[in-house]
Formats: C-alpha cells, sequence, structure tokens
C-alpha cells in the first residue's frame, strides 16, 4: 500500500510538472506569435526567431514568489533601416533593442543559401585495413539552436545540431572535414550575429 501510496504521488508530481512546462512553453510561443502579428499589420513581415533547445529537459517546480526563465526566445526584425531585437520568456517582459542591421543584411543578400543551409555532421578518413575511409559521426550532446524565419506568410524552420557546427577535431585528434564549411556557411554566421547581440543585450 506505501509503495502504491509513494507511486501515486510521484506521478501527479510528473504530471503537475508536465503541465507547468507546457504552460510556460505556450506562454512564450503566444507572446512571440502576437509580436510577429503585430509586425505584420505594421507591413514588416520578415524577422528571425532564436531559440535554443535541449535534448531533454527536466521540469522544475519553483515557488510562487520566483521565477526560473525556462523558454527564452529571441525575435530580431527589421522597421526603417533600423534592426532590433527582443528576448520573451515566461517571467519577464522586454523592450525591443536597437542592434547592428547585420543580420538583417545577411539575411537579405544570403536569403536562398540560408533557406538552403544546412550544417553538416563531423566527418574524418580513417586508415581501415590500408585503405582511407570517411567516417561521419553523430554524437549529438543534444543541444539545438533553432531559426525560425518569417518572410510574408512563410516560415522557414532551421535546427542546427550544436555538436556539429561546435566539433574541430572528432574524438579530440581527427580534423573534421567539414568544419571550416560550417563555420563560414551563411546559416551558421546567421546564427553567431544574433548569438553576439543577445549575448551584449542580456547577458
Amino acid at each position: 500500500m506505501k509503495t502504491f501510496i509513494t507511486i501515486l504521488l510521484l506521478f501527479l508530481l510528473r504530471t503537475l510538472c508536465y503541465a507547468q512546462t507546457d504552460s510556460v512553453w505556450s506562454t512564450t510561443d503566444k507572446e512571440v506569435k502576437n509580436k510577429i502579428q503585430e509586425l505584420r499589420s505594421k507591413k514588416i513581415d520578415t524577422s528571425v526567431c532564436y531559440s535554443v533547445r535541449e535534448g531533454f529537459i527536466i521540469p522544475i517546480v519553483v515557488a510562487d514568489d520566483s521565477c526560473r526563465a525556462r523558454d527564452i526566445k529571441y525575435l530580431c526584425w527589421t522597421d526603417n533601416h533600423q534592426s532590433y531585437i527582443q528576448r520573451f520568456d515566461e517571467c519577464k517582459k522586454f523592450d525591443p533593442v536597437m542592434i547592428t542591421p547585420s543580420f538583417s543584411k545577411l539575411l537579405t543578400q544570403n536569403y536562398s543559401k540560408i533557406v538552403k543551409g544546412k550544417i553538416k555532421v563531423p566527418e574524418y578518413i580513417a586508415i581501415v585495413k590500408g585503405k582511407k575511409v570517411l567516417v561521419a559521426m553523430d554524437e549529438s550532446d543534444g543541444s539545438y539552436t533553432i531559426l525560425e524565419i518569417h518572410v510574408g506568410a512563410k516560415t522557414i524552420h532551421k535546427e542546427i545540431d550544436d555538436f556539429d557546427v561546435q566539433t574541430k577535431y572528432v574524438t579530440g585528434k581527427h580534423l573534421n572535414r567539414n568544419y571550416v564549411a560550417n563555420q563560414i556557411s551563411s546559416l551558421n554566421r546567421l546564427r553567431v550575429l544574433i548569438e553576439k547581440e543577445i549575448k551584449l543585450h542580456y547577458q
């Protein structure tokens, strides 16, 4: 009987945690969607939403008088030649902050490359039985950068596996043949420009 009660309590706690997490996600998503609609009503139909997703998230119940931001998103856009970034989370309201137009310029000049772009998995050349063999590594740590590019009514969804873009040497000794190409790709450059603004204004 005691075991049954313990299992029941754990189940209820887990249900409460996930309900809270779902609420957190819907709150931030709703704020971002409302902002995008607001921009579109002003004829600003291009924006980029940046967020980071971990592979496994453990829901956390916090005290009523405190708030730990779990779902954080950043929206970037340009209005009348001036670019902005705004943070959204479930704890606090943030005003837009002016940023350099670098991200907007990159997006405009390399739009097709960004849409078609993809970060390649780490690869290296190994010698197997006296022959060169191309080995691909897919050992993601479960952390992804999410870029949602809104252009008109269209949304382009891009996921960048942080393991793929950050790995220069595979297993610490084999040079990743795709490292340089990943670094200079328009998709990764867009990610880097937005992250620089986030660090400058929000960290």
